[in-house]
């Protein structure tokens, strides 16, 4: 069923994940938003799977309602490109290198 704490009528909402595997959580929760009359929706999630029938599931939600996707490329995407309109992929490589370079830097590695 799925219940909501407020209100979201009239409102875009943002949909922020760790990760999208199978889709069910995001169709589900585009679902309940959808019929407590939000707008549209917007979607974040740092790992982007789409394993199974996600793509199925993300095709099942209203164009127009959802407006955007957004994930890292923690995972390849090259695949899923074409898996909403508007899908858009963060490149993160750059922050994953730091910590690493700091570490082996702190504890005595070299390249």
């Amino acid at each position: 069923m799925g219940c909501l704490s407020g209100s979201v009528n009239g409102r875009t909402v943002i949909i922020v994940d760790d990760m999208i595997d199978t889709a069910s959580t995001l169709k589900f929760a585009a679902d309940v938003l959808e019929r407590e009359g939000a707008d549209n929706i917007y979607v974040l999630a740092t790992h982007g799977l789409f394993s199974g029938n996600a793509r199925e599931k993300i095709a099942g939600i209203r164009k127009g309602f959802l407006s955007s996707i957004v994930v890292s490329n923690s995972v390849p995407q090259e695949a899923n490109l074409d898996i909403a309109d508007d899908f858009h992929v963060i490149d993160i490589s750059g922050k994953a290198i730091c910590p690493i370079d700091e570490y082996e830097n702190e504890n005595g590695f070299s390249t």
